[in-house]
């Protein structure tokens, strides 16, 4: 069994280890597309504020805010989210120099 909503594709699985693994500025810039992106679609989430953090994209409100509409879309959406996310890592790291942690 899955233990996290994300490992159920293996595709947006390692599309968020990607995102986890890439530096804060690429986060927030990937996050951005990923909340614009999935408004585009249609995704809503309930913005709720978090009392406790307890996951590694938590802390950041841009970024759990994209999860949180990454884990809202219907899998169709997410699979297209995960190349967004995969192909902007891909294009920050060649192009900027950018590495993972």
């Amino acid at each position: 069994m899955f233990k996290r909503w994300y490992d159920k594709d293996p595709r947006l699985s390692l599309a968020v280890a990607c995102l986890e693994r890439a530096d804060d500025n690429s986060r927030k810039k990937i996050s951005k597309i990923i909340i614009q992106k999935a408004k585009a679609f249609n995704v809503s989430i309930l913005e709720q504020p978090f009392l406790f953090f307890k996951r590694w994209y938590d802390e950041d409100m841009t970024l759990r805010m994209a999860m949180e509409y990454l884990r809202s879309s219907p899998p169709n959406i997410q699979k297209i989210l995960a190349e967004v996310i995969i192909i902007n890592i891909s294009v920050n790291q060649s192009v900027y120099g950018i590495r993972n942690k």
